[in-house]
């Protein structure tokens, strides 16, 4: 008896020490047992402002690049709920993402699909309903710590249009989750994206133990659910976690975030560009009023 209540409480203490402890409050992260989710410096989610200084793009491809990907579609599977806050497919045997970042391939495997309702990353301070990770295991167990995973992030926003929505998430059971998904195709979820806006900075997992060894890529182009399915979503997740289980912001430190996309409109982050402008002409005018004889006005005659 003596011995079951030692492993009992061993067995407690570790997994407390690593974060699974059941259900997670959003609310107070320090119940979460884990200094790294607590302490950590590139922690996630994050905000990505188009406009801040920390965001540069990558047009040679220098920092990161998409090399393929392939996915076969899920079969037998169900929604699960696992550790008392995930809900995920277990998508282990489903394919594999090769990327470059910085001068080395690596290849990724899909690990699982899970779903947050109301969205853990922002863009331009602006949050979403709801946001799914496609998190990927590196293939290599000995690399080192810094590239343990890859997540692609998908942002979903409510769209009232439901004729016009064509997505891999609309047909997923949340409404019955003992429901098998017999076959579903999801590889078009990433057949855009070389057309699309691509987010990529260093980060950490979003749940105990929020280990800082994840590639994040974040999808730009804001995807669409349907009402309907959202409440399914909402129904499901909500009734361990009414606010939703999203995590809160973590600042950037000193981190940088790029754009990976070889075709991001420098349009949509412009502000940068409007302030050096409007520095340059202010320094013209400092020159020119410096050059002016007193005696001439030389702004009237420009004017």
């Amino acid at each position: 008896m003596n011995k079951f209540f030692f492993y009992f409480f061993y067995i407690h203490f570790i997994l407390k020490i690593k974060g699974y402890d059941g259900y997670l409050n959003y609310q107070n992260e320090s119940t979460w047992g884990n200094l790294i989710c607590t302490n950590g410096k590139f922690q996630s989610p994050i905000n990505i402002i188009n406009s801040d200084l920390n965001l540069l793009i990558d047009n040679k491809n220098e920092i990161a690049k998409i090399e393929s990907f392939e996915y076969s579609p899920i079969k037998n599977q169900k929604i699960q709920f696992i550790h008392g806050y995930k809900y995920m497919i277990d998508t282990s045997k489903n394919g594999f993402f090769n990327i470059r970042i910085i001068d080395k391939l690596y290849k990724f495997n899909l690990h699982d699909i899970h779903f947050h309702l109301n969205s853990e990353h922002k863009i331009n301070s602006k949050s979403y309903d709801i946001e799914v990770h496609f998190v990927h295991t590196n293939s290599d167990s000995s690399e080192n710590l810094n590239n343990k995973y890859l997540v692609i992030a998908l942002l979903y926003k409510i769209s009232y249009n439901e004729n016009n929505i064509d997505s891999f998430i609309e047909k997923l059971p949340f409404n019955d989750i003992n429901k098998e998904i017999d076959y579903l195709e999801f590889k078009s979820v990433f057949s855009k994206l070389n057309n699309q806006i691509i987010y990529f900075y260093k980060g950490g997992l979003t749940t105990p133990y929020c280990d800082e060894s994840v590639n994040w890529l974040v999808i730009g182009e804001i995807q669409k659910i349907s009402y309907s399915k959202f409440i399914e979503i909402k129904n499901l997740i909500g009734k361990e976690y009414p606010l939703g289980n999203n995590r809160e912001i973590k600042p950037l430190n000193s981190r940088k975030i790029y754009i990976i996309s070889s075709t991001y409109n420098p349009r949509i982050s412009n502000i940068r560009v409007i302030l050096i402008i409007i520095i340059f002409c202010l320094f013209l005018l400092f020159i020119m009023s410096k050059m002016c004889p007193e005696s001439l006005n030389c702004f009237d005659s420009i004017l």
